[in-house]
């Protein structure tokens, strides 16, 4: 009888976390307004069917500097597939170092200076760098935190682009 119990007591469980889980994965990604080293403002909801990388670094952040090469690699190969990576560097208080440190590292996609509230809308960032990939329809769909490698990157992206290519496909079925 108490094993029959634990077995139904982590079937519940399994069920709850898949539900909660399943539910965090629909997240609307909130919109934000924010300046590019440009100072032209960038606002997320520019980038409608596209799939999204929200990369939050800092300059003096070891690990951010170790996957900046990852990410311009990366970007290369993915720009042309419907991909926007955005950098939001959260060293706000001095754009021109910040400036410095994108030419310096040939960043070769937007970089973006965040703000408290940026931070606050995507869940108070603990740990950078912090990685959000958001799907075609605008949802948060992951998130890595810590140091994310090319590989990691491009299996994500690789899945959203699959299931969005699908998706176009089966619409075009649809409108014959």
């Amino acid at each position: 009888m108490k094993n029959r119990m634990k077995i139904i007591f982590f079937i519940i469980i399994f069920l709850f976390t898949g539900i909660i889980y399943g539910a965090l994965k629909k997240i609307k990604a909130p919109d934000f307004s924010l300046f590019d080293l440009n100072n032209k403002i960038v606002r997320l909801s520019k980038f409608k069917n596209k799939i999204i990388i929200l990369n939050f670094f800092a300059t003096w952040c070891p690990p951010c500097r170790m996957e900046i090469p990852g990410l311009i690699e990366f970007y290369k190969e993915y720009k042309s597939r419907g991909v926007v990576l955005l950098g939001i560097c959260l060293d706000a208080k001095n754009i021109k170092k910040v400036r410095k440190f994108a030419k310096s590292y040939k960043i070769n996609y937007p970089v973006l200076i965040g703000t408290r509230k940026v931070v606050m809308d995507y869940g108070g960032i603990r740990a950078i760098p912090t990685t959000f990939f958001i799907n075609h329809n605008g949802e948060i769909v992951d998130r890595i935190i810590g140091y994310a490698d090319e590989e990691e990157l491009k299996a994500i992206v690789d899945k959203l682009i699959k299931i969005r290519d699908a998706q176009i496909k089966k619409w075009k079925r649809f409108q014959k």
